[in-house]
């Protein structure tokens, strides 16, 4: 059963359909002797996610609290599955509506992975992307629109101008910039993450 919980990631599984299996898997988890703590924080981390509305947003800041104790307790505190664990909590804080908390760890993260990896690497960018994203949702255009903007950088150095990360991270400009007023520049961008996100994706493809 346990091995079963990483097919319960697929989004196209719904939360009524996949809760039970998730709840037995985390049954059985707790009444071994010791527990694999991996997959501990793997099925607190889904099941925070299939609690992440506000009618169960401490639900899943709880959830994601007892994922991140069983992470500490296999990786260090440079590991990315822990970082990881973190965005997954920065999320429950939204479904929580406590942006604030949101932007907190995001802030945090941006720093440590800046420390670990470098200012350049993947992650850094994938940490200034959703800064920006929690700073747009908060009406903070002008500090979302920088984070934005080195994140498209890293991610055209590492994966090409016609990478689809760098359209995802563009698609996020364009909105910002749209909120500041200034709609020509915003449709501009829009445009060139449509044409990155078709090319790089194809005519039916999708991002998630």
């Amino acid at each position: 059963l346990i091995a079963r919980v990483g097919n319960i990631l697929d989004p196209r599984d719904t939360a009524q359909a996949t809760l039970p299996l998730l709840q037995r898997a985390l049954a059985i988890l707790q009444t071994q002797p010791a527990p694999n703590q991996r997959d501990l924080a793997n099925v607190y981390r889904t099941l925070a996610g299939r609690s992440s509305n506000r009618q169960e947003g401490e639900l899943a800041l709880d959830y994601m609290r007892k994922a991140i104790a069983a992470g500490r307790t296999v990786v260090d505190s440079n590991h990315p599955f822990l970082f990881n664990l973190y965005e997954d909590l920065a999320i429950a804080f939204w479904a929580n509506q406590q942006g604030d908390s949101a932007i907190a760890i995001h802030r945090w993260l941006l720093g440590e992975r800046e420390r670990v990896f470098g200012p350049d690497h993947p992650d850094v960018a994938f940490s200034l992307h959703n800064l920006g994203t929690s700073l747009s949702r908060l009406g903070r255009p002008e500090e979302a629109i920088p984070r934005y903007q080195r994140a498209v950088v890293i991610r055209e150095r590492v994966g090409g101008p016609n990478h689809y990360l760098v359209g995802h991270s563009l698609m996020g400009l364009g909105v910002v910039v749209g909120k500041t007023g200034d709609y020509a520049r915003s449709e501009r961008i829009l445009m060139r993450a449509v044409a990155i996100m078709s090319q790089a994706l194809g005519p039916r493809g999708r991002f998630t």
